[in-house]
């Protein structure tokens, strides 16, 4: 088996970002029963807190957007990190003396 590239790492990692959010907003359902509470499977969803008692208004869908793009950003980094350290470790171990 070969080892996956790291752009399919990012690319996993920002597929994985945009999931919760996109699941999140796409229906009441997964808002209440699959996600539970927001801060679960979106870290950034505290930056929503900023745009509270303001739907529907320009300010609302910015913060929104830029939490969402910042939590496809941090699920591609963490996706990355672990990609660098298993990349390391399975340098360290194919080591031949």
């Amino acid at each position: 088996m070969r080892f996956p590239k790291v752009k399919h790492a990012l690319l996993t990692g920002a597929a994985l970002g945009a999931l919760g959010p996109l699941l999140y907003y796409s229906g009441r359902p997964f808002r209440d029963y699959v996600l539970g509470l927001v801060l679960f499977l979106w870290p950034t969803g505290v930056i929503g807190m900023f745009a509270f008692d303001r739907e529907h208004d320009f300010f609302f869908y910015t913060v929104i957007a830029i939490s969402i793009a910042l939590n496809i950003m941090l699920y591609a980094a963490a996706m990355a990190l672990l990609w660098f350290v298993v990349w390391i470790i399975r340098r360290v171990v194919t080591r031949t003396p």
